[in-house]
């Protein structure tokens, strides 16, 4: 997701907040423009060094399930069983 989208998200959901749904603490604040690169860099960075051959790995996985269950319908209208 590129900065300016989060940007643009951010600034939409402190903009259209509601002050009723959080009583208490969470009552309507000043929105502080200036913090808001801070929160985009802080939530883009990549913090574990790993991650992308982790994300593959799981990818992986889900793509073998698909194939599983595919298989399964196939061999359930061939009269085998299926995964569910």
């Amino acid at each position: 997701m590129c900065a300016n989208t989060v940007r643009q998200r951010v600034i939409l959901v402190w903009a259209n907040r509601d002050p009723e749904a959080c009583p208490g603490s969470c009552a309507p604040t000043p929105v502080h423009p200036h913090k808001i690169q801070y929160y985009i860099q802080y939530y883009l960075q990549r913090r574990d060094p790993g991650f992308d051959a982790e994300m593959v790995q799981v990818l992986h996985v889900y793509k073998e399930v698909a194939i599983w269950r595919e298989k399964g319908r196939t061999a359930a209208g061939s009269g085998g069983g299926a995964l569910r």
